[in-house]
């Protein structure tokens, strides 16, 4: 939700230069990215959804680190941006959707699936504009908060509600 804004605070709040704040918070990104992708890799295999935990604790943690860099300065948004890479959307996406697989009956997977990317893009399209009237109406601060809030609800929507399935015990039971 707040991902685009993050750059915004570090130059407007942190006084940070742009030449400055973009090519070092997208470098620690990538980073993570790439880094999230390597731990998906190994770990997706083994326990998709503790990645999505992880992943979701790790979303958590970039505005915990952008409130903190209100404070301490720009350290911890460096740090945020580099632990959000497990975050990244395409990572998050990506074990979601090998999770749906594995949770669903080989009949249902078209549905979830479909239904999964249809909820996705109806809140891709319509959280920039929640956000931005957030920072516009009240500033940053308020936006970190609720992008927290947002985080927290989702990992305890799968801490609470998201059983474990074991993907080789799903592949066994759907060939008999």
């Amino acid at each position: 939700m707040s991902a685009p804004f993050y750059i915004g605070f570090a130059t407007v709040e942190l006084g940070l230069s742009s030449e400055v704040a973009v090519p070092v918070l997208l470098a620690m990104q990538t980073v993570g990215s790439v880094t999230g992708a390597l731990v998906y890799a190994w770990l997706g295999a083994r326990n998709n959804l503790l990645y999505i935990r992880l992943s979701l604790i790790s979303a958590a943690l970039l505005p915990i680190c952008a409130l903190l860099a209100g404070v301490f300065g720009p350290w911890p948004l460096y740090f945020g941006f580099l632990v959000s890479g497990l975050a990244a959307g395409s990572n998050l996406f990506l074990c979601f959707l090998n999770w749906l697989v594995g949770y669903t009956h080989p009949d249902q997977r078209p549905i979830y699936a479909g239904l999964s990317n249809t909820v996705t893009a109806v809140v891709s399209f319509i959280t920039p504009f929640i956000a931005g009237t957030i920072a516009q109406s009240f500033g940053y601060r308020p936006l970190f908060v609720v992008s927290l809030m947002m985080a927290f609800c989702a990992l305890y929507v799968t801490l609470s509600y998201f059983p474990k399935v074991e993907m080789a015990e799903t592949a066994i039971s759907t060939t008999h």
